[in-house]
């Protein structure tokens, strides 16, 4: 099995990366129980490289004329290191008139040195010049003949649910789309009921994520609380917290909130969400080189472990996503 970390167990709690060959890509559930198998849940997110024999899509010279059905500009203000975003719907705009609109002088990734002159640039700039945002878009861009991780066919309890009982839990068991540019950001959050989650990014510049381990969650959360408007709970079961906390202001913390793993998707990778787990993901953040198309396109889904609960995590301690 294909990896890059030779410490099974990651007592740190690092981003782990993998890289199946192409028979080990074809059993998704069986590698995703070998990452947990190799201590990736530690973490809360893992990076998985498929094969590079693998393709989802034979061309994406024939999507222009799709349509982003209802962008939202993403207003941030805030200061300080903590920020709040409000969501402002835009008209209906295809996918080439995005395409336009993300790699305009306007929005298109600044000109910088390295990933960390562009961080700097990202939280400096964050309450100037609102990103458009095309975001949980139902559909799929695989190609239907694709069998190796297609997130519209995971063949997991999910899968069964539609299939057997006929329900369609959109972005659940069914996929969505997501078009991004320079500085559209999806805040801290766990997933919904807990569920793992697995996106891959199809096209574009790369991607940056943050992730706090689970067992460090609580301490995100009590961070979160001491902000009005830190933190919510939607319906009981999920926790999401709409706030962007700077990891400069998590370091002067070091009391509440260790300092979260960072790391980058770059084209042609997924990350799969592990139960329990906080993520913050950043378009455009860690664009390296010149500035240049700041286009992104994702797709996403949320999955149940293919092997039942967590057997890894003490039941007598709670995870990210439990309330007190």
């Amino acid at each position: 099995m294909g990896s890059e970390n030779p410490n099974p167990q990651n007592p740190s709690c690092k981003i782990m990366t993998f890289r199946p060959t192409f028979e080990e890509f074809r059993d998704f559930g069986k590698y995703i129980a070998y990452i947990e198998s190799q201590g990736a849940h530690r973490a809360g997110l893992a990076k998985v490289i498929p094969p590079k024999e693998w393709k989802p899509r034979k061309t994406y010279d024939d999507i222009d004329d799709m349509v982003v059905p209802a962008p939202i500009q993403q207003v941030v203000t805030g200061q300080s290191g903590l920020f709040t975003q409000y969501n402002i719907q835009k008209k209906p705009m295809t996918v080439g008139e995005y395409r336009r609109l993300a790699n305009s002088e306007k929005y298109c990734t600044p000109r910088h040195q390295d990933f960390e002159d562009l961080e700097r640039k990202y939280w400096k700039n964050l309450t100037f010049v609102s990103p458009i945002y095309g975001a949980d878009i139902s559909g799929s861009l695989y190609d239907a003949d694709v069998d190796e991780w297609n997130i519209g066919n995971l063949n997991t309890l999910l899968d069964m649910v539609e299939h057997e009982c006929g329900i369609i839990i959109e972005g659940v068991n069914t996929p969505y789309l997501y078009f991004g540019m320079w500085k559209t950001t999806f805040a801290w959050h766990t997933e919904d009921m807990d569920l793992y989650s697995i996106n891959y990014l199809h096209f574009g510049e790369p991607k940056s994520w943050y992730a706090i381990p689970p067992e460090h969650g609580k301490r995100l959360e009590r961070l979160a609380k001491d902000h009005p408007g830190g933190w919510r709970v939607h319906d009981h079961i999920s926790l999401w917290l709409p706030c962007w906390i700077q990891p400069r202001l998590q370091l002067c913390r070091v009391d509440e909130l260790c300092h979260p793993a960072v790391d980058r998707l770059r084209q042609n990778g997924y990350t799969v969400h592990l139960p329990e787990g906080y993520g913050e993901d950043l378009d455009g953040c860690i664009c390296e080189g010149a500035a240049a198309g700041a286009l992104r396109i994702m797709e996403t889904r949320k999955r149940y472990h293919c092997l039942g609960p967590h057997e890894t995590h003490s039941p007598d301690q709670p995870g990210a996503g439990c309330l007190e």
